[in-house]
């Protein structure tokens, strides 16, 4: 179907095929919404039949092009967000990926507003109804009040990236902090500042795809051949349990959550005599050691990336979701010193049980 086998195909070529203008086939191409589904499909499979690409030199071209001036308003985009009694997004971390991503959106011509499901009588199919009559395009999907959450929501019509691993279906494509490498560059910190009895408290790793949990074994094992402290249940991460685990392990340093501190002394823990630390630091100077979340990036490559999405036509729930890993930037705000501290205490010998007759 080619119609010149000595040039390249145009985008004139697939039109004339489709009998359509080109200014379709380039909608069509990106799946614009006011193109319907039928006439893209159609395009799109008169351009593979004749071979026709982008050419990436045009391409190149109008990206330069495109920077070398104001970014014309394109339209906005949802911040979709799920606020309950015990969930205020914007008292976390997550408002500054909402504020960085606002900023970005705007050097591509979008602005970001804001809906929230926690809103009453506000449900998800009435909400996607109000997005497409304003003919919003790309939701940005704030992470959810719990691990293991489900959205039904009008997905199809949309482009659509979510924070994180709370939301549990459909599958998005999703950015999220690297906490595997995270907790293995704390490890490994720790390691050389002489620390070999560490331990972990796995409070928040249902949210974190248990990423950080991964990362703090499988550091372990490789250094020691071994696991020689056992992290604590994420359900039994309450002030007897981990008062009783610290009593059996005696670890010199813990990784935990950025309110470590707080809950090693609620538990009655030496904490003076203590090094600790933090995967995932909600600020630069937060009084801990570790690695703080690059809030500001993630927000910016998630609006990067949804914009490109909604460019190259991308609706609905992705056949093959994608993960960007943002890597985290390592802060000293403590010193990582081996503290004196008493040995770890024996646990007494078991008595044999007596012989019944």
């Amino acid at each position: 179907m080619n119609p010149d086998s000595n040039r390249r195909p145009t985008q004139m070529d697939v039109a004339r095929i489709a009998k359509v203008h080109r200014s379709t086939v380039s909608l069509a191409l990106k799946r614009h919404p006011n193109i319907a589904p039928e006439t893209c499909d159609r395009i799109k499979k008169i351009a593979e039949d004749i071979g026709y690409l982008p050419d990436p030199m045009l391409t190149a071209l109008s990206v330069y092009r495109y920077k070398k001036q104001d970014a014309a308003f394109q339209g906005t985009l949802a911040w979709l967000a799920t606020t309950t009694p015990q969930f205020q997004w914007k008292n976390f971390i997550y408002k500054r990926f909402y504020e960085a991503a606002r900023d970005q959106a705007r050097t591509h011509g979008y602005g970001i507003e804001i809906f929230d499901l926690g809103e009453k009588g506000l449900t998800a199919s009435r909400l996607g109804q109000i997005l497409r009559s304003r003919n919003i395009q790309g939701i940005l999907v704030c992470p959810q009040p719990n691990p293991h959450m489900e959205i039904d929501f009008p997905w199809e019509h949309f482009a659509a990236i979510t924070f994180g691993f709370s939301l549990k279906k459909p599958q998005l494509h999703t950015v999220a902090a690297s906490q595997y490498n995270g907790a293995v560059t704390v490890i490994r910190k720790l390691h050389a500042a002489g620390h070999e009895r560490i331990g972990y408290l796995a409070i928040h790793d249902d949210r974190m795809n248990n990423n950080m949990l991964a990362g703090y074994l499988s550091e372990s094992f490789i250094v020691n051949k071994a696991i020689p402290l056992p992290p604590l249940h994420p359900t039994d991460c309450h002030p007897k349990k981990i008062a009783q685990w610290y009593e059996r392990y005696r670890p010199t340093a813990i990784l935990g959550p950025p309110d470590i501190e707080e809950r090693a002394r609620e538990a009655g823990l030496p904490v003076d005599e203590l090094t600790l630390a933090c995967a995932f630091l909600p600020h630069r100077q937060w009084d801990l050691s570790g690695i703080y979340e690059d809030a500001e990036q993630i927000g910016r490559v998630a609006a990067d990336n949804l914009v490109s999405m909604i460019h190259q036509g991308e609706r609905g729930i992705p056949t093959s979701p994608r993960i960007t890993l943002v890597e985290g930037k390592w802060l000293e705000n403590r010193p990582l010193n081996l503290r004196p501290q008493e040995p770890a205490r024996k646990r007494p010998a078991r008595k044999k049980p007596q012989a019944v007759s």
